[in-house]
């Protein structure tokens, strides 16, 4: 996938490289798009309590590490 893939309000999933793709591994983080760019997808995520972990900004991720929900 590519940035152009994503809009802003889909939910996903970041799936860590150490995951190898399993998206149910415990240290993938859902969240949502906040934004895009030309280079990353901007997103806000949920820690395991059902939270934003991230308020004032959001993360910059490779679209590659991004699966949509």
């Amino acid at each position: 996938m590519n940035t152009e893939d994503f809009k802003k309000g889909d939910t996903v999933i970041y799936v860590p490289t150490h995951a190898d793709g399993d998206r149910n591994h415990p240290d993938c983080e859902h969240g949502f798009v906040t934004s895009t760019n030309e280079t990353f997808v901007l997103c806000k995520f949920y820690d395991k309590h059902g939270r934003l972990r991230t308020i004032a900004n959001s993360e910059a991720c490779r679209p590659e590490d991004l699966v949509k929900n």
